[in-house]
């Protein structure tokens, strides 16, 4: 029996040390790390939570034209993802890539087709292989509020076909739910009415309908096979039961039901399917939807952090970040939140902070600091203008505009007034002072930092209303555990804040020369020891 015991103690401690080598190589076998002179197994916390990260919102048709016709296309974005990459960019939200009669996508015409002007199916195959190989996730648009009147559903419908009967909501001029929106109904003749929230182009579907439901279910599951990692949901907030009245009007259990079912029926053939909801609420309404989804856009992040950066000061900023964090974890403890500051919809924040460069930089700072999954607009990292124009014509697309690349690929679908005093990218990729860079060094920071990445966001007594103070913690275990101090200086004026215990990871003036003295407009993070 000793010799037994003597032969597996010498096997283990065999083992021991072929797992780690001695702290004097500073080297570890594969699959093992360095820390604290300790050969300690090494943890992919990219695996661990495949939907964290931060996403880059990109209208195809503005982003990068491979073939010359001035229309952005699949083959545009991946002949770019190295720019992507360099940016720190974890994963893309591509707008609808659906066949549509529309610039925007959003009346989708075919659910398991891609829009031609784009490319081909295998153009888009060929995206999310080279996506893959580069470390970036593709969620896509899906419309499920609504399809285009002239789509195959509708059409067939309209005419009486019963195997779509009861695709879309309808009633009759009789029915007394006409009189309480009579705008969100339309004439089919014959005293009939379609639902459609948008507008007559685009008819609600009907959520009610069984039918409906697995139709959706489908279409999802069919764009997961080709390797789509999730979904952006337009228009969640929008469907219910009914379509004269719509949330937060009514209540809303309906929907989130619906919802609920929809990602769960996805969520057995595709766990880590990553789901966000548009739902253009305060956030009493879009909280109650992480029961039936992962993230709900937060529309009013980036009403937040302008506040915040226009006046100079808040008393309570952080206080609500913590609250509203609170709020989200109590419908759901693994809420993420989805923070953005402006999006296709919107006015660009360069056009609402009249290109303020200082400003802008701080927004960008504030944003990529906080806990969740962060969302950029593209053409929001160089400080595009865009806002929208009223005219026979042109709507939102001027808040669409091409990406300036500074290259042959850059689009040209529609003449842009509003950046030609903008520098493109290849310009502020040289220019160390640029918007651009200010993105790139706060978004590497965030991507090699377990606390910016997954930690969350804690109170800090550093915080006052000229100083927004808060820590970013997270723990694992005793190895893969990190601390950091987020301090954003809101004045216009410097901030004698001195130097604490830890190392200065981040600073808007570069951290070789941090001394203690925040400047105006600036930002520090200090990785607590």
């Amino acid at each position: 029996m000793k010799k037994v015991f003597v032969f597996i103690s010498i096997v283990a401690f065999s083992i021991v040390l072929s797992a780690c080598k001695g702290p004097e190589e500073l080297s570890c076998d594969t699959g093992y790390e360095m820390i604290d002179n300790e050969c300690i197994e090494m943890i992919n916390f990219d695996e661990m939570y495949p939907e964290m990260g931060v996403y880059y919102q990109v209208f195809v048709r503005s982003f990068a034209d491979s073939d010359g016709d001035g229309v952005g296309d699949f083959n545009g974005i991946t002949n770019n993802l190295d720019y992507l990459v360099d940016l720190g960019i974890d994963s893309l939200w591509l707008m609808p890539i659906h066949p549509s009669p529309t610039y925007h996508g959003y009346d989708v015409l075919d659910y398991y087709g891609v829009n031609s002007e784009y490319g081909t199916m295998e153009d888009f195959e060929n995206l999310l292989q080279a996506s893959e190989e580069v470390g970036i996730n593709i969620i896509i648009d899906l419309v499920v509020n609504h399809s285009s009147s002239s789509h195959p559903w509708f059409q067939a419908w309209k005419n009486g076909d019963t195997e779509y009967a009861g695709y879309y909501r309808k009633i009759t001029s009789s029915d007394s739910r006409y009189d309480v929106n009579p705008n969100l109904w339309h004439s089919m003749g014959d005293g009939e009415y379609y639902a459609g929230f948008f507008g007559s182009s685009m008819p609600d579907l009907n959520w009610s309908n069984p039918a409906v439901q697995q139709e959706m279910v489908d279409v999802a599951i069919y764009w997961m096979d080709k390797g789509v990692d999730g979904f952006r949901l337009d228009a969640a907030l929008h469907i219910e039961d009914f379509g004269e009245v719509k949330p937060p009007t009514i209540g809303i259990t309906s929907t989130l039901n619906k919802l609920e079912l929809f990602e769960f029926q996805i969520e057995q053939v595709y766990p880590d399917v990553y789901i966000v909801g548009e739902v253009w609420s305060g956030l009493s309404e879009f909280s109650k939807f992480y029961q039936s989804m992962d993230s709900a856009l937060n529309f009013e992040t980036g009403g937040d952090i302008l506040g915040v950066i226009n006046r100079g000061y808040s008393t309570d900023y952080v206080d609500t970040l913590i609250s509203n964090y609170d709020v989200l974890k109590a419908v759901s403890e693994d809420a993420v939140d989805a923070p953005f500051l402006y999006n296709h919809d919107q006015d660009r924040i360069a056009s609402i902070l009249n290109g303020n460069q200082a400003k802008l930089k701080l927004a960008a700072e504030m944003l990529l600091s906080l806990e969740g999954n962060p969302f950029i607009y593209y053409g929001e990292e160089i400080g595009m203008f865009g806002e929208k124009t009223y005219g026979p014509t042109i709507w939102d697309e001027t808040r669409r505009l091409p990406l300036l690349l500074g290259t042959d690929d850059q689009t040209s679908w529609i003449t842009d007034t509003y950046n030609g005093d903008v520098d493109d990218i290849v310009s502020q990729l040289n220019d160390p002072d640029s918007i651009l860079n200010t993105y790139k060094a706060i978004l590497n920071v965030r991507k090699n930092s377990l606390a910016l990445k997954y930690g969350v966001l804690e109170a800090s007594d550093y915080n006052n209303n000229a100083l927004q103070a808060y820590y970013r913690t997270f723990f694992y275990d005793e190895f893969h555990n990190e601390k950091v101090l987020v301090l954003h200086n809101v004045t216009e004026s410097e901030y004698d804040f001195g130097t604490i215990d830890g190392e200065v990871i981040y600073y808007s003036g570069g951290i070789e020369n941090y001394d203690g003295i925040i400047g105006s407009r600036s930002t520090v993070i200090i990785k607590i020891d």
